[in-house]
């Protein structure tokens, strides 16, 4: 099962491309490939510094890659293209992607607008999008740390609230802006929701609002 090879490496296996100039390893347990090192796989296409590939397994490892997202993968939530880079990428043949200290944005300028740099992000196919630990960063100034982003992307049609989601785009009136919303649990009776707008020719704006379960909240909150 051994196998090494130099000069226009391809491998293809069941939903599974993988192109390179070098590769060596075993075919029972482990595959390298270095050297321009690409890998197009079910919803995701990108370089990497190396790949591992485990063939029983159905399995890869990206490191330091370099690459994209179909939203067809995000089942609609984005409407372009997810650029990811940085960090580590373990993935299977269904789907399934665990990314560990990647950088993300769906911005196509060489120097991003804005980027989401999350310590880990979870994809479980047709179920959600799960980040952790997530700087969102804005023309390069990191703005704040979100600890937990989920974004569900099963089969239901209903739309999501948008307000809750993270949002960038360009108007007349504002020029570039991103809006950063937040919202929280105060115990059993209320709830909080704050949005942070960073804008170009406005500068900062704040939202605030306050969610109570009607006749239920304790006197305090009044």
């Amino acid at each position: 099962g051994d196998i090494r090879g130099r000069g226009n490496v391809k491998v293809t296996y069941p939903g599974v491309t993988i192109t390179a100039d070098r590769v060596f390893g075993n075919l029972n347990r482990e595959v390298t490939f270095t050297g321009n090192a690409k890998i197009v796989a079910k919803g995701i296409s990108s370089f990497a510094d190396t790949i591992q590939f485990y063939p029983r397994l159905s399995a890869y490892r990206l490191e330091n890659p370099r690459g994209t997202l179909d939203p067809s993968i995000l089942k609609g939530k984005v409407t372009t293209p997810v650029y990811l880079h940085g960090g580590s990428i373990r993935g299977q043949r269904n789907g399934y992607t665990l990314a560990d200290n990647t950088d993300s944005t769906t911005c196509e300028f060489p120097d991003p607008h804005y980027e989401l740099r999350a310590a880990s992000t979870e994809l479980i196919p047709d179920d959600k999008l799960i980040m952790k630990k997530v700087a969102i960063y804005f023309f390069g100034r990191k703005l704040l740390v979100v600890p937990l982003i989920v974004i569900p992307l099963n089969k239901d049609n209903r739309r999501v609230r948008t307000n809750y989601l993270p949002e960038a785009g360009r108007n007349l009136n504002e020029g570039y802006y991103v809006r950063l919303p937040y919202s929280f649990a105060e115990g059993k009776k209320a709830a909080a929701f704050v949005r942070l707008d960073v804008t170009e020719k406005k500068g900062l704006g704040y939202r605030v609002e306050q969610e109570y379960l009607a006749g239920k909240q304790e006197k305090y909150y009044n």
